[in-house]
């Protein structure tokens, strides 16, 4: 095993670094990415290890172990490619309802960054053919569109399709960030977190010690249709649009006229980078005000524009930040923050194409959970447009039922159907 080139961390491994690295183990097992890829027929297991080993060889971050104990001068290391080793599980009849099972044990399985490779794969088969894959990597080398993205390639590179012109490096990013060229934007990125910090509303009351978290997941085929037909009438894109409807049902919750919310920015709107497969994902702060007088689709193009000047912010040495807000009791990875909004892949999403109309029925189904991947985030929406518009709320709190949550999904889907029923009678 070699180690081939050392560099410093990325801002988005530095911030992801920075927000678990006090975590304990049981913790820890909610950092790992898990995903289950279904295998084409005919494939074999000599087929899946070739696949992997390609990757590993295009993608650096999937080879690359980190010095974690040198204060605030973390490294990467760069390790040369190495043959792959498959696990192969026989999952019998239904070898998908196996592959979910063995995925929470493999997610579960902790990584030690100096030493292991941060990813892991289980190969599942169904009477000795391959079935699908469990893989399981770790977040400092992974996002959400990492993780889409490796799914997506493990798959054409099966298919035997060429991937194209090399991926980019962790290492390339990492000296761009830290150059003399990114100066002014590493200040004001620090300058403005200072700002937006120090002018934001008092935050509420701490969480008593008895506090648990908890999850509510709303789908919709009818809100996704809301939500389109109101991102084509105000113009703005869908993620605005669902976060509009967030700060409404925030303020009927709280009975408060601003919040300071952590925004996730994606950081991905370079295309150079958009195939570099590492977390990139950071915190842009803004404060969500109600203006009087507005209705929800005037409020979204207001918010809209402010969330944006928050997201060209959401890239910065995480340390500096939280050495300049830390005398409010915040820091650049969410401390102190109770407020999160996730549109997964924020500010890239393409809106689905959208119907004549909006839904005639509601068809909110809404899960509850006691037991999910937690991120820490005591009040944390996670919204994703697919086929259905998914809000999945994660709060931790002392109240003893579901509901207070239920009832903040359903809200914003209320929000979401008044606003375009409006605008469609208008």
């Amino acid at each position: 095993m070699t180690v081939i080139d050392r560099s410093m961390l990325t801002f988005g491994q530095l911030s992801l670094w920075r927000s678990i690295e006090r975590f304990s183990p049981e913790q820890m097992r909610g950092v790992n990415l898990r995903q289950v890829w279904p295998l084409p027929d005919g494939v074999t297991a000599a087929d899946v290890r070739g696949v992997l080993e390609a990757l590993e060889e295009r993608h650096e971050a999937i080879r690359t172990r980190y010095r974690l104990d040198l204060g605030r001068d973390l490294a990467q290391l760069v390790w040369a490619p190495e043959p792959v080793v498959l696990d192969v599980r026989e999952g019998g009849a239904d070898a998908t309802a196996f592959a979910r099972q063995v995925s929470a044990e493999l997610g579960d399985e902790l990584f030690d960054l100096a030493v292991d490779k941060p990813w892991r794969a289980r190969l599942i088969t169904s009477a000795g053919r391959p079935a699908c894959l469990v893989v399981s990597v770790h977040h400092i080398t992974a996002d959400g569109w990492s993780m889409q993205q490796l799914g997506t390639e493990f798959l054409d590179l099966l298919a035997g399709k060429d991937l194209g012109e090399s991926a980019p490096t962790c290492r390339e990013l990492a000296e761009e960030q830290h150059s003399d060229a990114w100066a002014d934007r590493r200040t004001a990125a620090v300058e403005y977190w200072r700002r937006v910090v120090a002018e934001a509303p008092e935050p509420p009351d701490e969480l008593s010690a008895d506090a648990r978290t908890r999850w509510a997941t709303l789908r919709s085929v009818s809100s996704l249709r809301d939500a389109q037909l109101l991102a084509e009438q105000v113009g703005i894109p869908l993620p605005s649009v669902v976060f509009a409807a967030y700060a409404a049902a925030l303020r009927t919750r709280t009975v408060r006229d601003a919040h300071l919310v952590a925004l996730f920015a994606g950081n991905r709107l370079e295309p150079k980078w958009r195939s570099l497969v590492t977390s990139m994902n950071q915190l842009a702060p803004m404060v969500a005000r109600r203006v009087d007088g507005e209705d929800l689709p005037t409020g979204a193009r207001r918010l809209h524009w402010e969330s944006l000047r928050s997201l060209r912010h959401g890239i910065f040495d995480v340390d500096e930040v939280t050495d300049a807000v830390s005398e409010y009791g915040k820091n650049g990875v969410g401390g102190g923050f109770r407020y999160f909004y996730n549109f997964r892949n924020m500010a890239q999403v393409a809106i689905p194409p959208a119907t004549a109309g909006r839904a005639a029925e509601n068809d909110w189904s809404v899960e509850t959970s006691s037991s999910e991947r937690n991120n820490q985030s005591p009040f944390y929406l996670r919204a994703h447009a697919g086929e259905e518009l998914m809000l999945s709320l994660q709060e931790t709190s002392s109240a003893d039922d579901f509901e207070p949550m239920r009832c903040f999904v359903i809200t914003m889907a209320e929000q979401l159907r008044d606003a375009a029923m409006a605008g469609h009678a208008g």
